[in-house]
């Protein structure tokens, strides 16, 4: 009996050892791997079913954090060339202003006088549109912040910041296509916010379109949608996916001077709001479409 025991004894000893000797192995990979940001996967010499599902689930972990880190830097990298972008939109308005108000000092002929005071109030009305949509998406980020909803007319509200855009538009040669239904129609929303939507809609397809414009706007069964198109030079530079992005800007679009946080806010606002957008690409067709539930 003595001696089984003894047999035993060895044997559950040399197991130990094997067991101990693999987990010092395990945790020297690990070191490594930390150490040296590897792609390496951890292996075992000791193949039993414990270590195996062991080292499986390190792998699976590794892999894991990998991936997390590798996003991060992507953002990282973004949101780096984001603040670079906006710093340079935000410094071209200023600069320009500085040599208008020389021009307009210096100036003599009250025809080229109101000619820079109108430019100044232009570039003065972009600075305070982009730092509005600063502020705006700020405060949508913060979680305490609440959008308080009422019953609000759709209709109302989309008609009139149609409206509000007429001058822009026949200052740009452009003969819209509008079709909007007059009915009356109600959602659960906030004046402001959807106004804002509209507003951001409209806008990015006169900043980025190339000429043509349609809007629609109307009652589908228990759905109200306002879906906005309009033509693109550079389609391929478009980047359906990522438009609702902070930041986002297609490379045609760099020319023109925005934050590139209108469509941000603008999904941010709708999904608070119950409703939902998308975008679509149909040769070199952009399109925005929102649709909010209607309050019978």
């Amino acid at each position: 009996m003595i001696w089984i025991l003894g047999i035993l004894l060895i044997i559950i000893s040399i197991q130990f050892a094997r067991y101990r000797r693999q987990i010092k192995d395990i945790c020297r990979q690990m070191s490594f791997l930390e150490e040296e940001q590897s792609n390496k996967l951890v292996t075992i010499q000791y193949a039993t079913k414990e270590f195996e599902d062991l080292a499986g689930h390190i792998n699976v972990l590794n892999e894991k954090c990998r991936k997390q880190v590798w996003e991060y830097r992507q953002k990282d990298e973004r949101l780096k060339e984001a603040i670079a972008n906006l710093s340079h939109d935000i410094r071209t308005p200023l600069t320009s202003l500085g040599g208008y108000f020389d021009l307009l000092c210096d100036c003599e002929e009250e025809q080229d006088e109101e000619r820079y005071q109108q430019i100044i109030r232009e570039r003065i009305r972009t600075l305070e549109t982009m730092l509005e949509e600063l502020f705006t998406y700020t405060k949508l980020q913060n979680d305490a912040y609440v959008l308080e909803l009422q019953k609000e007319n759709i209709t109302k509200i989309v008609c009139d910041n149609i409206l509000s855009f007429y001058q822009e538009i026949k200052k740009r040669k452009i003969e819209p296509d509008i079709r909007v239904e007059e009915d009356n129609v109600w959602i659960w929303g906030n004046q402001t916010a959807a106004a804002r939507i509209i507003q951001n809609i409209i806008r990015n397809a006169l900043l980025h379109g190339s000429g043509e414009l349609e809007i629609r706007a109307g009652r589908e069964n228990r759905i109200y949608s306002f879906e906005c198109s309009n033509t693109v030079e550079n389609p391929e530079e478009i980047d359906v996916e990522q438009v609702f992005t902070r930041f986002y800007k297609s490379d045609s679009a760099r020319q023109a001077v925005s934050t590139g946080l209108g469509l941000a806010i603008t999904k941010e606002l709708t999904e608070r709001m119950g409703g939902t957008i998308c975008a679509r690409l149909e040769g070199n067709c952009f399109c925005i479409r929102v649709e909010f539930g209607i309050m019978e």
